[in-house]
């Protein structure tokens, strides 16, 4: 399939309030649109750059605006490349994409160290436009078509799902409280910001979760799910959150991610 055409587009989103996570907090977000044309068929992906999920030492060191640039760049990067390309294999034209913008942005940066998620949020709507348009190629027109060839990686399909409330730093307890009161039993708290503060952040949740109950846990509680996004420099800093989080008898209405939790 070889690509003929390419264009990129960019809408600069204002959040409602800032979204704090990571040790920082983001106020805005760019939408990334990307489309293809090959042979005549044309698609379309998109994607929202996350520079300080990708990588915070980016968003540290470029800030929002520059971080943004500087992911937009990279995707326009990997457009240039992949124009007049002839690739069969989504996941071969992504590899291949994968390792010439990680070169790039090393070189952009004079950093050797960028996290590869960074590279790989780039090219989220790269990836989603040559899906799509692979698809059309071979004139699939459904997702399980679509990903046939890759059900091993696929085998379950759920009757239910779950929905899990992110809850940044600025989440107010009155809009917790909202989420309790409508069912929500499973809740995603962003921690990492200083250990202290960690502590004092988890037991205020709590203390406002503590007299719900659900029929979706075995204590009949609600859990808290804490990540930290690696922003524990050490074992020291996790064992302290957790000895006071059994002190408080909070810790097994956890779910605690370790590699979330610890670098």
């Amino acid at each position: 399939m070889k690509i003929d055409r390419t264009a990129i587009g960019i809408e600069a989103e204002k959040l409602k309030s800032p979204f704090g996570f990571k040790g920082n907090y983001a106020d805005g977000l760019w939408q990334t649109i990307v489309g293809l044309e090959s042979g005549g068929e044309r698609s379309l992906g998109i994607a929202v750059q996350s520079v300080l999920w990708s990588d915070a030492s980016v968003f540290a060191e470029y800030g929002q605006d520059r971080g943004n640039e500087l992911m937009h760049r990279l995707t326009s990067y990997a457009l240039e490349k992949l124009k007049g390309t002839d690739f069969d294999d989504p996941l071969k034209a992504n590899e291949w994409l994968f390792n010439k913008c990680y070169d790039k942005v090393a070189e952009i940066t004079g950093r050797k160290d960028i996290r590869k998620t960074f590279v790989l949020n780039s090219l989220v709507p790269v990836d989603m436009a040559f899906w799509l348009l692979w698809a059309k190629s071979k004139g699939i027109s459904k997702y399980d078509e679509m990903t046939a060839g890759f059900d091993r990686y696929l085998p379950l399909k759920h009757e239910r799902i779950a929905a899990i409330p992110l809850i940044t730093y600025g989440v107010s307890q009155d809009e917790i409280k909202t989420l309790l009161d409508g069912g929500s039993f499973f809740l995603k708290v962003k921690i990492g910001k200083e250990p202290l503060w960690d502590k004092e952040r988890v037991l205020e949740i709590w203390n406002l979760a503590k007299d719900y109950s659900t029929a979706y846990s075995k204590s009949g509680k609600p859990v808290i799910y804490l990540d930290a996004n690696g922003m524990y420099k050490d074992r020291g800093q996790l064992e302290g959150l957790l000895d006071f989080l059994e002190s408080k008898d909070i810790l097994r209405h956890v779910g605690v991610s370790k590699n979330h939790l610890m670098n």
